[in-house]
């Protein structure tokens, strides 16, 4: 059986995500980038902070 494979791409200032979901709905795929994103952010700014303290 063959499911579908939703390709979204959020572009973010100078960020862009990729996200491929199969057996997914498009809007869950778009959730799964929104998502994306936002944990990236996280992820950087966590990174950027240990970075200050050192």
């Amino acid at each position: 059986m063959h499911k579908p494979i939703y390709k979204t791409y959020a572009i973010d200032s100078a960020d862009i995500v990729r996200m491929s979901a199969q057996g997914h709905s498009e809007n869950e795929s778009l959730e799964f980038c929104k998502m994306d994103l936002i944990n990236d952010q996280a992820r950087k700014q966590i990174k950027d902070y240990w970075n200050l303290k050192k």
